[in-house]
């Protein structure tokens, strides 16, 4: 297994790549912080819905919220009192 650091409340000023320019795959991702950088192999950007007021991904990035209510079956008559027969 593999571990990996979280860097919370770290403001994010620059993640190579992330402007559309290629960086070179073979390196590691630089990540420009207020206090410094940090180089990493693998990102991941967890800006919940964030994301498009940071500039980051800019048309690449279509946030998508999913919810789901489970509830016990409906008797068909409760459903028809409704109105969702």
């Amino acid at each position: 297994a593999q571990g990996g650091c979280v860097y919370e409340r770290a403001r994010v000023l620059d993640v190579d790549g992330l402007d559309g320019s290629q960086r070179d795959r073979s390196g590691p991702v630089r990540i420009r912080l207020a206090q410094g950088q940090v180089l990493a192999d693998q990102v991941v950007l967890a800006t919940a819905g964030f994301a498009p007021t940071l500039g980051l991904l800019r048309g690449r990035l279509l946030p998508v919220q999913l919810q789901a209510i489970v509830s016990e079956p409906i008797e068909p008559a409760r459903l028809r009192a409704l109105g969702w027969d």
